[in-house]
């Protein structure tokens, strides 16, 4: 690479690897064939005027066009602006208008926001209409314009969840930094989603968030093939995954939960890939943290979220998907976390977010002597910062906490790729871009050998009685049960405590609720958080909490009965019981109350969304 910019990985693949294929429903094509039609395009986008410092939207699946365009717009010297289609309408236009969009490329899926941002913008150009056209038309002779690495190569916008999108620059060296050093921490870790140049990716992060992790990069410059599942849903692409032998992907953790669904709806079949679909595509969705071990009285905090049943030696009849997997936006459930193990499925945890893109991975450091029993534990709960990332774990005075894997704060972030602040937004900026850190919000613990397991969203996590309650931690463990399709612990004011935990469960539509998985499901999964005591709070855990005997107070619905849904919050809490019997929760962590809903809303990346869930649940 001459000039460090981010179109270069694709022209070094065509001359390096030019075999190899890009892949989509509709079209096959290898890297040295995508570079000419990327060269085409690139000459084409000259003609419509488009240059340096042009923002151009793209408003696309996971396709073929997409990929090639961020290509095309890095030779052309432009800045992509990932336009997130599960914005609501009013805050995609936002986005719009905020990035300075001049031309946006649309996919006719997406025919309504597409008409809407043609009053915003200089022109929409409709992909299927206009897009082989502007290949066809383009001269085959490479023009470059002077792109250099500290250019802008791209603007996204975070989900807005307490307010309007923020918007965030990055150049190309930042998106390739970051980028590659994911793979290359893959590549040197021992880890569950090793990847190699002989693996075939497939990425189900959309493109809008992050680049789809840097996989348009990362997947080109290994060399590796790349398949583009466009609006495949998980059954279709779990055909894609046996037919063109994917053995990467990225994923947030509910759509690992739909991709094991569908896995057990085919086991030996690709699946109905009728899921495809021109409408409102369903690429994505959410999900939290697991582990593998038993815990002892007194474990730390972060463990409680994630050890998971041992199942070896046990004779497992499920159909099998050898898969590597990154995921990561929310912690990994740790019922999720083990099926994903029993069929075969190897993953590792990311931490990171659209404002310091990735920070750690989770990855085996075989110094500290990791036994293989602890290994689901590690992946699933603890991160390593990548190479050149710097990560402080600090309290509210701003000072670093002990590394002793119990002691909660704040997560602060230093890398060469970090952001100075957000689009034209000081007061923003000012209040978490500091000193050359970005000051995350998120809670986590430090562990001696520098790892860290993040727990929650400062926002999200209780404050009972003066101590910190990790919802994170409770979550996992109500996900352990099959019942539970969905789960999110929020805070409930308390006249007494301040705050206490409050359980919202998404029940699974399939269950059979004749299957007993009361107290003796006997799941070791996950760890003490001060198993029993409240660390000098003041806090009564005997008095305060619920008990297994106390009055339900289940939600009735359209769905199901108020007496069904008794059975199941008695379930939910013999299972959380059984985990303070263990040492892996403490009294005081048992929510208070439990509450079924039909569905549980999600945000444009897959998360949980807790301030929308709040709001519906405030108006109830």
């Amino acid at each position: 690479m001459r000039n460090w910019v981010v179109h270069e990985v694709l022209q070094d693949a065509a001359w390096q690897h030019p075999n190899v294929e890009v892949v989509s429903p509709s079209k096959r094509f290898t890297y040295a064939q995508s570079w000419e039609r990327v060269i085409r395009l690139a000459n084409s986008l000259r003609n419509l005027g488009i240059g340096k410092g042009t923002v151009v939207g793209v408003l696309d699946v996971n396709s073929y066009r997409y990929f090639e365009l961020q290509h095309a717009l890095s030779i052309a010297g432009a800045v992509v602006h990932t336009i997130n289609f599960r914005l609501p309408l009013d805050d995609l236009v936002y986005t719009v208008d905020h990035a300075g969009d001049e031309i946006v490329f649309a996919w006719e899926g997406f025919e309504q926001a597409g008409r809407a941002l043609q009053s915003h913008v200089r022109k929409v150009i409709w992909m299927l209409d206009s897009y082989e056209d502007l290949i066809e038309s383009g001269s085959a002779v490479l023009h470059e314009h002077g792109t250099g690495p500290t250019d802008t190569f791209s603007i996204f916008y975070t989900t807005g969840t307490t307010g309007r999108p923020k918007g965030i620059r990055y150049r190309h060296q930042d998106m390739l930094l970051a980028s590659l050093q994911i793979a290359h921490h893959l590549a040197i870790h021992d880890t569950g989603a090793k990847l190699q140049t002989h693996d075939t990716i497939m990425p189900l992060i959309p493109f809008f968030h992050i680049h789809g992790w840097g996989t348009p990069f990362f997947a080109p410059y290994l060399g590796a093939k790349l398949v583009l599942p466009e609006t495949a849903d998980a059954s279709a692409q779990l055909e894609l995954i046996r037919n063109e032998g994917v053995t990467w992907s990225n994923m947030v953790p509910t759509q690992l939960h739909m991709l094991l669904q569908a896995l057990s709806e085919h086991p030996s079949s690709g699946g109905d890939s009728s899921g495809a679909s021109t409408s409102e595509p369903t690429l994505e969705p959410t999900s939290e943290p697991t582990s593998d071990r038993p815990a002892a009285e007194g474990t730390n905090p972060a463990e409680a979220a994630a050890a998971t049943e041992d199942t070896s030696g046990v004779a497992n009849p499920q159909p099998q998907l050898p898969l590597h997997v990154l995921t990561g936006g929310s912690p990994l459930p740790s019922g999720i976390a083990q099926r994903a193990t029993n069929v075969g499925i190897q993953f590792s945890l990311i931490y990171g977010g659209s404002d310091q893109l990735a920070t750690s991975i989770s990855a085996i450091q075989t110094s500290t002597g990791t036994k293989q029993t602890d290994r689901l534990h590690t992946l699933s709960t603890r991160t390593l910062p990548l190479p050149m990332v710097r990560v402080d774990v600090r309290d509210v005075h701003e000072r670093s906490v002990p590394r002793d894997g119990q002691t909660i704060g704040e997560v602060w972030v230093q890398s060469p790729w970090l952001p100075d602040g957000y689009v034209r937004d000081e007061t923003r900026s000012r209040e978490v871009f500091i000193d050359g850190w970005f000051k995350t919000g998120d809670l986590a613990v430090w562990h001696k050998d520098g790892s860290l397991h993040v727990l929650d969203r400062q926002k999200d996590a209780v404050k009972s009685g003066g101590e910190w309650i990790a919802t994170s931690v409770i979550e996992a463990i109500i996900s352990e049960l099959d019942e539970v399709a969905m789960v999110a612990v929020l805070a409930e004011q308390s006249e007494q405590w301040g705050e206490r935990p409050m359980a919202v469960i998404q029940l699974d539509k399939a269950d059979d609720s004749s299957t007993d998985v009361g107290a003796e499901s006997g799941a070791d999964v996950g760890a003490d958080v001060g198993a029993g005591s409240s660390a000098g709070s003041g806090v009564d855990v005997e008095t305060e909490r619920a008990t297994p005997d106390s009055p339900t107070r289940a939600f009735a619905n359209e769905s199901g009965s108020t007496d069904s849904r008794s059975v199941f919050d008695r379930r939910i809490r013999n299972h959380l019981y059984a985990a303070v019997e263990q040492g892996r929760l403490a009294k005081f962590w048992v929510p208070d109350r439990i509450l079924f809903v039909d569905s549980i809303p999600v945000t444009s990346a897959g998360k949980i969304h807790k301030s929308a869930l709040r709001k519906t649940l405030e108006e109830k």
